[in-house]
């Protein structure tokens, strides 16, 4: 609880009340006109640059953070399309898709993927209709139903030809795989994908 001061009083005061009377004018009063003694203030001072100081570090970490992402990185574009095909499942065992689609930036594609159930990541092809490739690595988990097995892969972009010459980014395929096998062996897939890609050229 502060202690508030009234108009000045001209007449001599008390020796006691003289005192307090300097002990207000040494200090320094807050907007209601409370006395603040000087350690008091000096520690209000020291808070607030201390949390200048944090508030400047923090706005260059975040812009050394932004600096130093590639600016292919910070320009990439979506990336996504459907397709369907078959699995083929070979004695290694390994899986091998081949299936046609549309996306975005490679309009009528084919893909080319082989699972293996090894701890190395596995390899795709993404061929757009005028030849120029996409080549991707990745992870696969599976949920088997009665019917179909559910199949997501998260796939990462390692580079490319043509106009994907050195693209980068990532995407997640999403996929069902019939269990029981059509009358040539193969089994039925298909399924989307969605994630992001560095434009065509952007690496140039």
């Amino acid at each position: 609880m502060c202690t508030r001061f009234a108009a000045p009083i001209l007449f001599r005061l008390p020796c006691n009340l003289q005192a307090h009377v300097s002990l207000f004018l040494a200090g320094e009063p807050d907007g209601a006109g409370c006395l603040i003694d000087q350690p008091e203030r000096r520690f209000q001072l020291r808070s607030a640059y201390e949390k200048h100081n944090e508030s400047l570090s923090m706005a260059a970490m975040i812009l050394t953070a932004a600096f130093a992402i590639p600016a292919a990185a910070q320009n990439q574009v979506p990336f996504n399309g459907t397709f369907q095909g078959s699995d083929t499942v070979t004695p290694t065992p390994s899986i091998v898709t081949n299936a046609t689609g549309t996306g975005t930036l490679v309009g009528k594609f084919s893909l080319f993927d082989i699972f293996t159930p090894t701890p190395s990541p596995d390899t795709g092809q993404w061929i757009a209709a005028n030849g120029d490739s996409i080549y991707t690595t990745f992870v696969a988990s599976a949920e088997f139903g009665p019917v179909v097995a559910t199949i997501t892969e998260i796939h990462t972009i390692t580079g490319g030809t043509g106009r994907f010459t050195g693209a980068s980014g990532s995407f997640t395929v999403h996929r069902m795989h019939v269990r029981a096998p059509s009358a040539d062996g193969t089994h039925v897939t298909y399924g989307w994908f969605d994630g992001t890609i560095t434009p065509p050229g952007a690496t140039d």
